[in-house]
């Protein structure tokens, strides 16, 4: 097993589309977000996880305290607009993309958190980077469906065939699950 020295995770559009989607939802990544963060040692906080946020926090009172809250443990959290690249954010710090794992989370998981936004998945692993968009972090607006469950399954499906198609099966997967990193 690969052991990663840094590992970045990019919130996208994290605090998403209020007005499409509803508290619930947003309340779940959250508290996700920091189930995540709390697992991890103090240490490994410290020394590997580094947060990119793409979120304007003034918009974003829950984010807001989440930030304080994990940059009080030691945290390397890195604000950048809603237009950032990758180029962008590799211009802020320094990682290799074989020894950085890059965990994407946010709103529109097919579309911003893969592709749309030019921090997506997509644009990772074509630099070479490994990939993982966990739908623990994520949520869909846009995608077909009468319920939320159904929006967000028909979301993975278009996020899998976007993968495949783009014959990235190799750098990006899709996972749902919350864990420690620190051995990963």
């Amino acid at each position: 097993m690969q052991r990663f020295k840094k590992h970045l995770f990019v919130l996208i559009d994290f605090k998403g589309h209020p007005q499409l989607s509803n508290d619930a939802n947003n309340k779940k990544r959250y508290n996700n977000f920091i189930s995540l963060y709390n697992l991890q040692s103090p240490s490994f906080l410290k020394k590997k996880f580094i947060v990119i946020n793409n979120t304007p926090l003034s918009e974003d009172q829950g984010l807001t305290d989440i930030k304080n809250n994990i940059v009080s443990k030691g945290v390397n959290w890195i604000d950048v607009d809603s237009f950032s690249s990758i180029n962008d954010v590799l211009d802020k710090i320094i990682v290799k993309n074989k020894s950085t794992q890059i965990y994407i989370a946010g709103t529109n998981t097919s579309g911003c958190c893969y592709a749309s936004k030019k921090l997506g998945a997509y644009y990772w692993a074509k630099q070479g980077f490994n990939v993982e968009i966990n739908l623990k972090y994520c949520y869909d607006n846009f995608s077909t469906g009468e319920t939320d469950s159904d929006k967000q399954l028909s979301s993975v499906c278009v996020l899998y065939k976007n993968i495949y198609n783009h014959q990235l099966n190799d750098k990006i997967k899709i996972t749902n699950e919350i864990r420690i990193l620190e051995n990963e």
